[in-house]
């Protein structure tokens, strides 16, 4: 979760059912500080579950330009597509 003057503005579900792990990001609507996406994809990249190389499937709200740049700096073989108001994106961790 990542906070703003103590309130949080986004978050990312992380799950992992062994062969792939899973990453749902929720961000607030309107103005938020420039870092919030940023922050969100290094925190779930940090996690232990993907400091190897996995496949993923993540979750993002369409349009969110940010949150598909930050998945592309540590996913290999990034595939998108629409699905009503998200963007489902599979791919693979590259360490």
């Amino acid at each position: 979760m990542v906070e703003d003057e103590g309130r949080p503005v986004g978050a990312v579900d992380v799950s992992d059912d062994g062969a792939v792990v899973q990453l749902r990001f929720g961000v607030d609507h309107g103005h938020l500080p420039v870092q919030v996406r940023r922050l969100l994809v290094d925190t779930a990249f940090d996690l232990p579950v993907l400091k190897e190389t996995r496949a993923v499937q993540a979750t993002v709200p369409l349009g969110d330009v940010e949150l598909l740049t930050g998945l592309r700096r540590h996913c290999a073989h990034v595939e998108t597509r629409a699905a009503g108001s998200t963007c489902l994106v599979d791919a693979d961790v590259d360490p």
